[in-house]
C-alpha cells in the first residue's frame, strides 16, 4: 500500500481476510498492527498508515466491487494517530447469512482456519451453502412465528373492544439476528434490557417530542421463560405497549390499541407518526445495547415492521392529517413493510427514514423528510 492507496495484490489479501471472518463467526482486522512470526502470533509494534481515514473508505469501495456476494456488514473505521492524518484501519465483518463469500478476482472461497485465512475445499463450500439455508429457514420461522402471535393478540383485541368511536389498531417491530445467536442466562442480566426514555425525533428539521409509548420503555422486565418481556397487566387493558428480548437475540416492540369507549380518548385507527418512529427507534437501540452487552457489535440484523387495523387506517403527522386513508372502508387490513437489515449505528437515521417512506407508500404518497433521533443520548457510550 502506499498511501491511501491499495494495489491489487495488498487489496486481495486483506479482503480474503474479511471473507474468511464472514465465511466463519466474523472477526476484527487491525491494518497497522504488526504481528510476531510464531505461533500463537501477538501484537508485536505498531505502524501508521498514511491518510487512515481515506483508506478505510477506498477498502469499503473495494469490497463492494471485488466480494461476492455482497458482504452484508462491513465496518471500517480510520483511527488517526497525528495531525498528518496517518493512523490505523479497524476493519469488522460480521458473520454472514448471504454466503459463501468469495472474491471476483481469484475466484476462491475462504474461511478462517486458526489464525489465517485459507482456501475453502468444494466440501467446505457445499456444507456452508447447506447449514446456511438451514438457518435461513430457521429466520423465516422465527418471522413467522411472531406474525401469529399478533394474529392471536388481534383476535383478543376485537374481543375486548367495546363500541366506540375509533377502530383498533397494531404495529410490530420484530428484529431477528441473521446469524445464530445465543444469550446465556438472559434472565439473570436485566443490564442486558434498554430502559431508555422519553425522546424528540426530527422530521424535517421540526422537533416532536412524544412520551408514548416510550413511558413504559424504562420500566423493569419480568423474567420470562429464556426471555425478559414487558407485558400488559390485563388482556382487558383497551391500549398497551410490550416488549420481548429472548435468549436466541429475538427483540420485539409492540403498540395496539383496542377500540375506545364513547367519550373516551380519540385514539384508535389513527396511527401518528412519532408513535412509530419511536417504536423503531426503541427496537434499534435495543438491538444496539444487546450488541454492546454481549460483545457482539457487528452482529447483523433483520428487521420486520406491521401495521393492522379496521375501517383504513388515517396517519398523521405535526396533528394532521397529511396521508390518504390506508385501506378500504370497513375492511380489515394488514401490512407487512419490506424487511431491512440492521447495519451499523451510522445507518439508524437511514433506517427510521425508509421505514416511514414504506409506511407513506402504503398510504399512497410518498415520504420526503429525513427522520433523526438522538442516539448519542438514548445509548450513551459508557452505559
Amino acid at each position: 500500500m502506499k498511501g491511501d492507496r491499495v494495489g491489487d495484490l495488498a487489496r486481495d489479501e486483506i479482503l480474503a481476510e474479511l471473507v474468511a471472518f464472514a465465511n466463519a463467526d466474523g472477526g476484527t482486522l487491525v491494518l497497522g498492527l504488526h504481528e510476531t512470526k510464531g505461533e500463537p502470533r501477538v501484537a508485536d509494534r505498531l505502524e501508521t498508515l498514511p491518510h487512515c481515514e481515506a483508506l478505510a473508505l477506498r477498502l469499503v469501495d473495494a469490497a463492494e466491487d471485488v466480494v461476492e456476494p455482497r458482504l452484508p456488514l462491513l465496518m471500517a473505521q480510520g483511527v488517526v494517530a497525528d495531525a498528518t492524518g496517518a493512523g490505523y484501519v479497524v476493519l469488522r465483518a460480521a458473520k454472514s447469512h448471504n454466503g459463501p463469500h468469495r472474491l471476483r478476482t481469484t475466484r476462491e472461497f475462504y474461511v478462517r482456519r486458526g489464525e489465517r485465512a485459507a482456501k475453502m475445499d468444494v466440501r467446505e463450500i457445499k456444507d456452508l451453502t447447506l447449514s446456511l439455508a438451514r438457518f435461513g429457514d430457521s429466520i423465516e420461522r422465527m418471522f413467522a412465528e411472531r406474525e401469529a402471535a399478533s394474529d392471536a393478540w388481534w383476535q383478543r383485541t376485537q374481543a375486548i373492544s367495546t363500541a366506540g368511536n375509533k377502530a383498533p389498531i397494531q404495529v410490530r417491530a420484530t428484529a431477528v439476528p441473521l446469524v445464530a445467536h445465543q444469550v446465556a442466562y438472559l434472565t439473570s442480566r436485566p443490564e442486558l434490557w434498554w430502559r431508555g426514555q422519553p425522546f424528540k425525533i426530527t422530521i424535517d428539521g421540526q422537533e416532536m417530542r412524544s412520551t408514548y409509548p416510550s413511558l413504559d420503555y424504562a420500566q423493569d422486565p419480568k423474567p420470562r421463560l429464556r426471555s425478559l418481556t414487558l407485558a400488559p397487566d390485563s388482556q382487558e387493558r383497551q391500549r398497551f405497549f410490550h416488549r420481548v428480548l429472548r435468549s436466541d437475540g429475538l427483540i420485539e416492540f409492540f403498540l395496539s390499541h383496542a377500540r375506545y369507549e364513547k367519550g373516551g380518548s380519540d385514539y384508535g385507527s389513527d396511527i401518528y407518526f412519532d408513535w412509530i418512529a419511536q417504536l423503531i427507534a426503541g427496537t434499534l437501540c435495543q438491538i444496539e445495547h444487546l450488541r454492546k452487552h454481549t460483545g457482539s457489535d457487528n452482529l447483523p440484523y433483520g428487521i420486520e415492521l406491521e401495521l393492522r387495523g379496521l375501517n383504513g387506517c388515517r396517519v398523521f403527522l405535526y396533528g394532521e392529517n397529511k396521508f390518504a386513508t390506508h385501506g378500504a372502508t370497513d375492511a380489515e387490513y394488514k401490512t407487512l413493510l419490506p424487511r431491512l437489515t440492521v447495519g451499523s449505528r451510522s445507518e439508524f437515521d437511514t433506517l427510521l427514514s425508509t421505514f416511514l417512506l414504506d409506511i407513506s407508500n402504503a398510504c399512497g404518497r410518498h415520504w420526503q423528510n429525513a427522520v433523526t433521533a438522538p442516539w448519542d443520548a438514548l445509548l450513551p457510550r459508557g452505559a
